[in-house]
């Protein structure tokens, strides 16, 4: 196959790993290990693979459509949950902590907390 008909396919490969990459996270949030670890795994396969061809071929394109896949991929998320954290006063997400999940109340934890939103 010629490099022009593979473009595509760069594109919905990086759609599909964003996507994963994501999906990655909210697993690793839900606590759900063998989800998070399957998905690490193809995540990988995945992007070496297109480095491998990058490195390869030499050619940028791959690596532009990649990107272009992967700015889709993260976009489809954020199209599929449309549920925005409701926020307190301060800007910071009402719900669980992040400050709880760290020594009560240390600073750098609180600094994330409140810059992360």
């Amino acid at each position: 196959m010629s490099l022009i008909s593979l473009l595509p396919l760069y594109i919905l490969i990086g759609f599909i790993e964003w996507f994963l990459a994501l999906r990655r996270t909210l697993a690793c949030a839900r606590n759900e290990k063998v989800m998070l670890v399957c998905i690490v795994f193809i995540e990988n396969l995945v992007s070496l693979w297109v480095l491998s061809n990058f490195i390869e071929k030499k050619d940028w394109m791959i690596a532009i459509c990649y990107a272009i896949g992967g700015a889709m991929g993260s976009l489809m998320i954020t199209f599929m949950n449309k549920d925005k954290p409701q926020l307190s006063e301060n800007g910071v997400p009402n719900g669980p902590s992040i400050v709880g999940l760290c020594n009560s109340g240390s600073t750098a934890a609180t600094f994330f907390a409140k810059s992360a939103w």
